[in-house]
């Protein structure tokens, strides 16, 4: 980040050698920027990465504060959430809405996407947070059991689709991974549910092959472990469950409760099983092929 936030922190952990500050950067840019060195464990916050100026009005949306339908972070030359509104279908709307939002209700996502394109259709494109949330407000009538702002989910899924977030994130484990020597872990803090997801397929497609299945075929291990499918020379394991927020905890947020979405998910990069598990499977391979010969 490149805020006055993020300086300040900057500031605070220049004279601590244990920790190597980038700034500014992008967290799709990290890894660029670290190449080179090995990393002995890594911490990444997606709610301080991802903090927008205009954050606190996001989170209260309040309608006395209209300002201006951009959602976009420091440093993004992409247009605006109200430039790519103003061009969106229905379909692709509620692509986008359901995808980084509304990710449990595809009809919800629909009815809001063919809501503000028809408000547009007859009122002129919509160009304030207030005049959206005044429509999702009308057209998702039903109340959130999570006590949201009915607005709430569509605001973050046009911010995180028109800063990319979900690609930087893609982006940034790729990247930072094979920099992390084995039996290092990365820390990753989600603040909302696409980011907790995200992260456990991340894990699901990166996960090494259990020894238990070393009898399949490898076409068969290959359906079951994505990442036989690929020459990359780490594999990940979920180190511990989610770790959620505690009473103890809630300190830190003035004595509010902590969202119920924020969760610290701890990954351990590992060293793949390639030769001795290879060669037990093409020894397996090989005495099946004898075996159905000789019938």
């Amino acid at each position: 980040r490149g805020d006055a936030a993020a300086a300040s922190t900057f500031k605070d952990l220049s004279s601590d050698s244990r920790f190597e500050a980038l700034l500014p950067r992008s967290l799709g840019d990290v890894a660029d920027a670290l190449a080179g060195r090995e990393l002995a464990g890594v911490v990444v916050d997606l709610g301080a990465v991802f903090q927008q100026p205009d954050a606190e009005v996001l989170r209260m949306l309040s309608p006395l504060s209209d300002v201006p339908l951009d959602l976009r972070a420091a440093g993004c030359g992409g247009p605006s959430a109200a430039e790519w509104l103003r061009e969106a279908s229905v379909e692709e709307l509620a692509w986008v809405i359901h995808a980084y939002g509304e990710d449990d209700d595809p009809l919800c996502a629909l009815r809001i996407a063919a809501g503000l394109v028809d408000w547009q259709r007859w009122n002129g494109p919509i160009q304030t947070i207030s005049q959206l949330s005044d429509v999702v407000r009308k057209v998702k009538t039903a109340g959130d059991e999570r006590g949201l702002h009915p607005a709430k989910l569509t605001l973050q899924a046009l911010r995180s689709f028109v800063n990319g977030e979900l690609e930087q994130m893609s982006a940034f484990l790729e990247g930072v991974l094979p920099l992390m020597r084995p039996g290092a872990r990365l820390a990753v803090v989600s603040t909302r549910r696409v980011e907790a997801s995200f992260v456990k397929s991340f894990m699901r497609m990166h996960e090494d092959s259990h020894p238990l299945f070393a009898g399949c075929s490898p076409s068969r291990l290959k359906e079951l472990y994505p990442l036989l499918q690929t020459d990359k020379a780490f594999a990940v394991r979920q180190a511990c469950d989610p770790i959620w927020p505690t009473a103890e905890s809630n300190a830190a947020f003035g004595g509010r409760r902590a969202p119920r979405s924020l969760a610290t998910h701890v990954l351990e990069r590992t060293v793949r099983r390639q030769g001795e598990d290879a060669d037990r499977r093409r020894a397996l391979e090989a005495a099946r092929a004898r075996h159905e010969s000789e019938l």
